[in-house]
């Protein structure tokens, strides 16, 4: 079973609080946890059975407004084919919107579910993973659990004016044939991660489940220099890097170098911006000749978000 989320296998007891920038929240009993700044994930895992909970950052915003754009982030590595109609109710005296939809990554059918959860003026979002719409509401008490624990600070005050110029809404989706360094800046990710559960050949007993993530993030300048961070996941163990290094453009090649001394070269695939700047950045690792089964199972798709007002 894939999954394009980050997940990990680090220990959570029951009532235990964790925190993103801005907001915090308790973890339900028996499920696992690993933070990061901009998101927390949650995974439950009993038997075959699986499911996953994570937790973002809160923005400014009204949930009817946020939720087509919300959705589309939060599911930007495991896209559905439609946005779904969301429902809306209370959780306490919260106001709740969320949406279903099933989707296949891998070959592995997965069911999605978004909520957006407002609180004192800003929304929290939180995406579920697990494996069909049954599964879904037996960890529905769960779920709402930890949304009812939700607690947000203070906005902070706005960061200061940046020289490298933010991706914004065209009205209008477009795709790039060429690349210029300026196309290129911004704060870009990556991801491949996969829960794959096994089963004893003989006896079709359960034989255990083997998670393992990466995440890459690169955050680029308009000059081409570039700061990158790594987290992945192996049979529980983590591991996280960060180097700087700087991106060319040559005549058959994306290259980038690392301080270092390490070499990556791609072949330049697709570069496509969607009506709300949301930028897609397809690139083949250049040691594969560009073809479709190369392209199907090698190429890595790059995702810059424009950010939430």
């Amino acid at each position: 079973m894939v999954v394009a989320v980050l997940c990990a296998a680090l220990g959570t007891a029951a009532a235990d609080r964790h925190q993103v920038t801005g907001a915090s929240f308790e973890a339900a009993a028996n499920w696992e946890a690993q933070d990061a700044p901009d998101h927390s994930t949650l995974v439950y895992k009993q038997g075959t059975t699986f499911g996953i909970f994570v937790v973002y950052t809160p923005h400014p915003g009204a949930l009817a407004a946020s939720f087509d754009a919300d959705w589309k982030q939060s599911t930007v590595n495991t896209p559905t084919k439609t946005v779904p109609r969301p429902t809306a109710r209370k959780l306490g005296a919260r106001n709740l919107l969320e949406g279903i939809a099933d989707t296949t990554t891998d070959g592995s059918n997965v069911t999605v579910s978004v909520s957006l959860l407002e609180i004192d003026g800003q929304v929290v979002d939180t995406l579920v993973y697990t494996q069909n719409r049954a599964m879904l509401k037996t960890l529905q008490p769960d779920i709402d659990k930890m949304l009812a624990s939700i607690r947000v600070a203070a906005p902070a005050a706005a960061p200061a004016p940046v020289a490298v110029p933010a991706p914004v809404a065209t009205g209008a989706a477009r795709v790039l044939t060429t690349i210029t360094l300026k196309d290129l800046a911004g704060a870009w990710s990556t991801h491949d991660q996969a829960v794959t559960t096994y089963v004893n050949s003989s006896s079709g007993a359960y034989a255990g489940t083997q998670t393992s993530a990466t995440q890459d993030f690169y955050d680029i300048k308009a000059d081409g220099t570039y700061a990158h961070r790594f987290q992945g996941l192996a049979n529980g163990h983590v591991v996280r890097e960060s180097s700087k290094g700087t991106v060319t453009l040559a005549n058959d090649a994306i290259v980038f170098t690392d301080s270092d001394g390490q070499v990556r070269r791609f072949h330049f695939l697709e570069f496509a911006i969607d009506a709300d700047g949301t930028s897609h950045w397809k690139m083949l690792d250049a040691q594969y000749p560009i073809n479709s089964a190369n392209i199907g199972l090698y190429a890595e798709k790059w995702v810059r978000v424009v950010a939430k007002k």
